[in-house]
């Protein structure tokens, strides 16, 4: 078979193609004085304000240049793919009447970027606990493949935990560290950090 639409999956020159093609969009938007930033083919379009309803108006500029766009160069966006976060931690707010290619758009609770957990309060709760959760499963998986008596040594134990365990969960810390400083964020920390000298040790 072969593509008669789209950069072809693991073509050489795919990468080079679609960046030029999002550098364009992202020059037309920031052209529009819309914040735009982009990584690989995800998009993300910042709107900003004191007033909920000029914010939701640049936003729907921005959709306007996004769809314009992509008529214009025969690309397409998948609207089940595009999401409205709203960054407040007022609790009453206007609904937004937004839509892109015919799909209303709804608020979520958070959204998920590069692997970071955006929640609408930018609390990191979500972020964390997640972390800390997967975190936990791939330790479990170490402890149940290592014993006092056998297995590997608690040298390469504390490899292991470092090399797999630790990027995983500090995936991003440079913008969550702080919450990290919470009690009860500490506690499930602590008890990760009790897992991994068991793990050092040979318990299972």
């Amino acid at each position: 078979m072969r593509p008669v639409k789209g950069c072809p999956q693991g073509g050489v020159l795919s990468p080079l193609i679609w960046t030029l093609i999002a550098d364009d969009l992202l020059r037309e938007l920031n052209k529009s004085k819309i914040p735009a930033v982009g990584y690989a083919d995800d998009f993300t379009l910042i709107s900003r304000g004191k007033f909920i309803g000029a914010v939701y108006d640049r936003m729907a500029d921005a959709l306007r240049v996004v769809k314009n766009f992509t008529r214009r160069t025969g690309l397409s966006v998948n609207p089940s793919k595009v999401g409205l976060v709203l960054f407040t931690r007022k609790r009453k707010f206007v609904t937004p009447n937004l839509s892109f290619e015919g799909k209303v758009l709804q608020l979520s609770p958070s959204w998920k970027l590069l692997g970071l957990e955006f929640d609408s309060k930018l609390s990191w709760s979500l972020h964390l606990e997640n972390r800390i959760s997967k975190s936990c499963r791939i330790l479990g998986q170490c402890r149940r493949a290592i014993g006092k008596t056998w297995g590997l040594s608690p040298k390469c134990s504390l490899w292991l935990y470092e090399m797999v365990v630790l990027p995983v969960l500090t995936y991003g810390a440079v913008v969550w560290w702080e919450k990290s400083q919470q009690v009860s964020v500490m506690a499930k920390l602590n008890h990760l950090q009790r897992d991994k000298n068991e793990l050092k040790e040979g318990g299972g």
